[in-house]
């Protein structure tokens, strides 16, 4: 019959025996099948030993000075180091303590009679040796796929950050590793380290790197605070080498996934062009500060704002400058408000904003701040247009409480009344004001020269320049709108191109019976050599 391998070659035994003639004859045994012998005279003795040494085996006479069987078994189970170590009892007879001693723990014990046979002893030897291994596995397996099952659930909280979670995984692991009472751990993951109570560096460590998308971000640290038996890595198991690198690899497909959650909740919630709020980051974190403001009976102001001159500048400076004016005003907007203010672009031109802090006596002083953070970044900015933006109030009271969309159309109603009262005080700086801010010199062309707005009205054309028009209108045109001007001149040269409105006046008092007439500031938005050469024309044929 072939006889099986050996489960734990070179294993390391405690043999305890009062009797010097049987200690010798038993170490002789053992040495000759590769173990590892450390003898011991009493139990007393043996105690220690076993303590210093952490032994796979113990072999005991069970009537031993000072001390004994069970007293033994007691002693040794009491430690938590010590409590899966088996023991292997030797005695004259199967006494009445034999048989106490040897059911305790039927499994971990197991008793030999003497006179010793050799081939007996050795085979119990091997036998406790083997059930000790299997024991040892499963224990030590249970409790690893204890401790990356609980591992795995803390990180399925899709709650908790990638901090919290990390700081409940590095107190799971020392339970399971063979050694939980002088055990302790470290994880790191970029600038973040959260460790054991515990923790000290020391030689005996075992050590496993996070990886985030194919690069290193941290690691998880092992370390023994006392000197161990060593096994597979130093002190360490070849289960432990198995968990902690699964450990490692679950925690970096964990931040991965993490990452990719911020993200897609930052794209929802984001404005690509500006970096602020979008419409749906605004309601849901709006909606958040209400309920906050329902618990502690506070008042939040929002802030409704508009571009005002949007149209103008896609017309006459592209695209591309409007898109850089919404982020010009979103600039300004952070500058004008806290970090702690919702601000968001709803869309388009518009923008709105809820304060977290100031209170609804204070609307005039976040006015008088946008407008001084306004005029700062035209004066500083040197730009062909300046930011101007409309601006409109609503509160939200918790006695009295609005949804957030009906608090934006309130808002937003008037910031629409505050842009119309702008539009009739520009208007109200009559011509001679609108002609101190023109950039090029205007010709008079009297009353021969007509033109057609938008291919159906015909108009008067009052002077003409390199830089636009002036007409007289039966209708207003609407300030910022865009529109198509064709100029006629007496011998049948046309000039036609997209022109914005800037300025424009009523000339006739709206309480006389005159039909009314406007006049209006069209400006080119688009000037090539063409233009101007049939620009030049005409104004040299009215100089004549």
């Amino acid at each position: 019959m072939t006889e099986s391998k050996d489960p734990r070659p070179n294993a390391n035994i405690v043999l305890i025996d009062n009797n010097s003639d049987n200690l010798a004859l038993l170490k002789r045994y053992l040495s000759n099948a590769g173990y590892n012998v450390v003898i011991a005279a009493n139990g007393k003795d043996g105690l220690e030993k076993i303590n210093d040494s952490l032994p796979d085996l113990v072999i005991a006479n069970i009537n031993m000075p000072e001390i004994n069987g069970f007293e033994f078994i007691q002693s040794i189970r009491s430690s938590e180091q010590l409590r899966h170590l088996p023991i292997l009892f030797m005695s004259a007879a199967y006494t009445d303590l034999a048989k106490k001693v040897n059911s305790i723990e039927i499994g971990k014990n197991d008793y030999l009679s003497e006179p010793i046979d050799k081939n007996e002893f050795l085979f119990k030897v091997k036998s406790l040796l083997r059930t000790s291994k299997l024991n040892d596995d499963l224990n030590e397996q249970a409790k690893e796929l204890n401790c990356l099952y609980e591992s795995l659930l803390f990180m399925s909280n899709a709650d908790a950050s990638i901090e919290q979670t990390l700081e409940k995984i590095v107190h799971l692991i020392p339970a399971a590793w063979q050694y939980p009472e002088i055990t302790c751990t470290k994880i790191t993951h970029n600038d973040f380290s959260v460790t054991t109570d515990n923790f000290s560096e020391t030689a005996w460590i075992q050590f496993a790197h996070i990886i985030v998308f194919g690069k290193t971000s941290g690691s998880i640290e092992i370390y023994y605070l006392k000197k161990r038996p060593s096994l597979f890595e130093g002190p360490f198991t070849k289960g432990e080498q198995r968990l902690i690198n699964g450990l490692s690899k679950e925690v970096g497909l964990y931040i991965e996934r993490k990452m990719y959650e911020a993200q897609l909740k930052q794209a929802t919630i984001i404005d690509d062009l500006t970096g602020l709020y979008n419409r749906s980051g605004f309601f849901a974190l709006a909606e958040q500060q209400c309920q906050h403001a329902d618990l502690n009976n506070s008042t939040l102001p929002m802030v409704c704002l508009g571009l005002d001159n949007m149209k103008m500048i896609n017309g006459s400076f592209s695209h591309m400058a409007g898109d850089q004016a919404i982020r010009d005003t979103a600039d300004i907007l952070k500058a004008t408000f806290s970090k702690l203010d919702i601000i968001a672009r709803m869309g388009g031109d518009k923008f709105a904003v809820l304060l977290t802090g100031p209170s609804p006596e204070q609307d005039n002083v976040i006015a008088r701040n946008l407008v001084n953070c306004i005029s700062s970044h035209n004066t500083n900015k040197a730009k062909a247009y300046d930011i101007s933006l409309s601006i409109g109030f609503a509160h939200y009271e918790p006695e009295n409480s609005l949804s957030i969309g009906d608090l934006l159309t309130k808002a937003d109603t008037m910031m629409h009344k505050h842009r119309k009262s702008k539009t009739v005080s520009r208007q109200s700086e009559g011509v001679e004001q609108a002609i101190d801010k023109r950039y090029h010199r205007r010709y008079d062309v009297g009353s021969s020269y007509t033109a057609e707005v938008d291919g159906t009205e015909k108009v008067m054309v009052r002077n003409l320049s390199l830089g636009g028009i002036c007409i007289k209108s039966q209708t207003p045109l609407t300030i910022d709108n865009s529109y198509s001007v064709k100029l006629v001149s007496p011998d049948s040269t046309e000039v036609i191109s997209k022109c914005t409105a800037v300025w424009s006046l009523p000339l006739t008092d709206e309480n006389t019976e005159t039909p009314p007439a406007y006049e209006t500031g069209l400006q080119f938005n688009k000037t090539n050599d063409h233009l101007k050469k049939s620009l030049h024309k005409i104004i040299e044929q009215a100089e004549i």
